[in-house]
């Protein structure tokens, strides 16, 4: 959070320095404060959504609102509405940060888009081929599937080799909505979701702490809940028919990777480009949570 930013911990690693170089997520609050005092070699990771931004910053012109970004969800060249929505997703955004700035006046003397300019480095977690084609900024290069390469796929634990064995249909479907929404039953469209599932000619292998198997109208051996799941190995196996997911930017280059079909349905953040994305090149299908009903989401 921001307060390690501005405790004691944070000056006393400053004071230390024992080491040469910042790695780190250069649009973050807490990082720009950072990247204020510490006067080191940095080196930025973003996403595909923040190209424009920091485009811009660099003092290169863009078309905010009519290329992808994290504020545009929908069809690419946006609608009306669509430039309509991100223009109201800017001001709440605005407010937001507005509010931050008021609750951490140390901030205020800095400049912002000075701060996001920083980084000697950048690395986007993104490929054009697989996204959107955009002009990258000096000194930022595309990462594409780098992580994935080189990753060993391990086998999948007894646990989820017997559930897939057992499953008494031919389809598997995966859902998660990452590490930052672990109790999915919070989100208000669960019960919908699992409903229309538990209602499907398929199995579910859902990440969520708590056991679900009598409940939501579930047969025998049709679902498996779990706290963790081995993600890259799970949509690496083979076994997934399709994942159901809230589009995070790990998620989305794992299911391209591994061949495995999308349902994305976005919450908040750069998650609503990555949808679009996704949708524009086929990767999937976009469905937006307020349009989420026991209709729209059939699979």
């Amino acid at each position: 959070g921001f307060d390690y930013f501005t405790g004691e911990n944070f000056a006393h690693l400053m004071t230390e320095r024992n080491f040469d170089l910042v790695v780190m997520e250069d649009t973050a609050i807490g990082a720009a404060y950072f990247l204020a005092t510490a006067g080191l070699p940095v080196l930025g990771l973003t996403c595909t959504s923040e190209i424009a931004f920091l485009r811009s910053k660099e003092g290169y012109s863009t078309l905010q609102f009519s290329e992808p970004n994290s504020l545009l969800g929908g069809e690419f060249p946006p609608t009306l509405r669509d430039r309509w929505d991100a223009t109201m997703r800017l001001f709440s955004i605005i407010k937001l940060f507005g509010s931050i700035f008021y609750e951490q006046p140390k901030l205020t003397k800095y400049n912002m888009e000075e701060l996001d300019r920083v980084a000697d480095v950048r690395f986007v977690m993104d490929h054009p081929a697989v996204g959107f084609p955009y002009l990258l900024p000096p000194n930022t290069f595309s990462l594409g599937f780098f992580h994935l390469k080189t990753h060993q796929l391990n086998p999948l634990p007894d646990d989820f080799n017997n559930f897939i064995a057992n499953c008494p249909y031919h389809n598997i479907v995966y859902l998660s909505f990452g590490s930052f929404f672990a109790n999915i039953k919070s989100f208000k469209h669960t019960a919908t979701m699992l409903e229309v599932l538990a209602a499907s000619n398929a199995c579910l292998i859902l990440k969520f702490a708590e056991t679900i198997e009598d409940q939501f109208g579930f047969a025998k051996d049709q679902v498996l809940a779990k706290s963790w799941i081995p993600q890259k190995d799970l949509l690496g196996s083979g076994k997934i028919s399709f994942f159901v997911s809230h589009c995070g930017n790990n998620g989305r280059l794992e299911s391209i990777f591994y061949n495995v079909p999308l349902l994305c349905i976005p919450l908040f953040a750069e998650q609503v480009h990555n949808a679009a994305i996704v949708k524009r090149n086929e990767f999937g299908v976009m469905l937006l949570k307020e349009d989420l009903t026991n209709e729209s989401f059939k699979i």
